[in-house]
């Protein structure tokens, strides 16, 4: 039975006007449970109602759903199923080309970022790069390194290597060494002898020549330069900004060739009851949370089933089925259906039936799609029948 919030209301106004205290009330244990989550949305920062001026692709547009779910789904035919940037360092710009194969814009960051909110929490946020960037001009990423003469500030300058010789203990600069034309050492100026073994190539020292001023020296001047504004800035002036990829934040996808088939199969016995299925659904909450759910379908008479796969190698214990049911109670299907391909323990099947939420365990998946055509046709009865009464 779901929580009335209006009679609440008018019980209230009618104490109120009767002067008289109002009586205590056991709230069911059903809306105890969503005020439990509510608050706990509430507490690490998620608002519990919708905002004024909400995002048209998350709040108000409803084919965003859509939406969300085609993008769940094209994440997951992606080999790493990360949201990973392009980024267009001469002009700073960052777009995500994923997002065209949904029909969104490329640029459209602001959808990403609804998606990875406090309050969706479909996405997360990884860091894909640390990109250093102008102080001063912060909309060009293209920096480069540049080298100065630390005497005369010229550009001009050269790395030398002093090498050895092991078998024959000469030593100068590598210019004074013969070369192919990968600049590969290739014989010994002092013995004559060719060089075939670049172990015999020793590098005791090594330093730089300014060839405005002749200057040598050990270390140099690095400066970064900004190539858009054409100007240097000091290396500890540079400013950083993280360039994020994003992934999806309850990734229980399997793509091994059983799962797609039990899914698939799934699907088409949805059909059979009249239902329009889809996998991979992404669907809102009364809290206005986004649950991420692996079979989700609705008939013509509005009734709807959320289907969750979970496989798992080791026993599914209470915490994870009451997150399962607060998604339940969050969503309010007509039927709720848990499959897992491990043993579930019988305390946690006996909480989930208490909620309507029906556990199936079995490993076989002939066994598991009869198992849920049992399931649905007798939900569908039952619920037939209250319509009746």
């Amino acid at each position: 039975m779901m929580f009335n919030k209006n009679k609440l209301k008018n019980e209230e106004k009618t104490q109120k006007e009767d002067n008289s205290e109002p009586k205590s009330e056991k709230i069911p244990l059903k809306q105890a449970m969503i005020n439990s989550f509510l608050h706990r949305q509430k507490a690490s920062g998620a608002d519990e109602t919708p905002e004024k001026n909400p995002s048209p692709d998350i709040a108000t547009n409803e084919p965003a759903i859509d939406k969300i779910s085609q993008l769940i789904k094209t994440i997951q035919r992606h080999k790493n199923r990360v949201i990973a940037p392009k980024i267009d360092f001469f002009n700073g710009v960052v777009t995500y080309p994923i997002l065209t194969e949904i029909n969104e814009s490329e640029d459209n960051v602001e959808f990403l970022e609804n998606l990875s909110s406090q309050n969706a929490q479909i996405l997360e946020k990884v860091v894909h790069e640390k990109i250093i960037v102008c102080p001063k001009h912060s909309d060009s990423f293209n920096i480069n390194v540049r080298l100065y003469c630390k005497k005369c500030s010229s550009m001009d300058i050269e790395k030398l290597h002093l090498l050895e010789h092991t078998r024959c203990g000469y030593i100068s600069e590598r210019t004074k060494f013969e070369h192919d034309k990968n600049n590969e050492v290739t014989s010994c100026p002092s013995c004559k002898k060719p060089i075939k073994d670049s172990k015999e190539i020793r590098i005791p020292a090594m330093w730089y020549e300014c060839n405005n001023c002749n200057e040598k020296f050990d270390d140099v001047m690095i400066k970064l330069y900004c190539r858009k504004h054409d100007h240097d800035f000091d290396t500890g002036n540079a400013a950083t900004i993280s360039v994020n990829g994003y992934k999806l934040r309850d990734d229980n996808y399997d793509s091994n060739s059983e799962t797609i088939q039990l899914q698939q199969n799934l699907l088409h016995l949805l059909t059979k009851f009249g239902f329009k299925a889809d996998e991979n659904y992404s669907i809102k909450g009364t809290s206005g949370r986004y649950h991420h759910v692996d079979i989700y379908g609705i008939n013509d008479s509005g009734k709807s089933i959320m289907i969750f796969i979970k496989k798992a190698e080791k026993e599914i214990d209470n915490s994870e089925i009451n997150s399962k049911i607060i998604e339940v109670l969050d969503t309010s299907p007509s039927i709720a259906i848990l499959i897992g391909f491990a043993t579930i323990s019988d305390k946690a099947k006996s909480i989930a039936l208490s909620y309507n939420v029906s556990v199936i365990a079995s490993q076989n998946t002939d066994q598991i799609i009869h198992d849920t055509e049992d399931v649905i046709k007798t939900r569908l009865s039952v619920l037939s029948e209250n319509e009746e009464k």
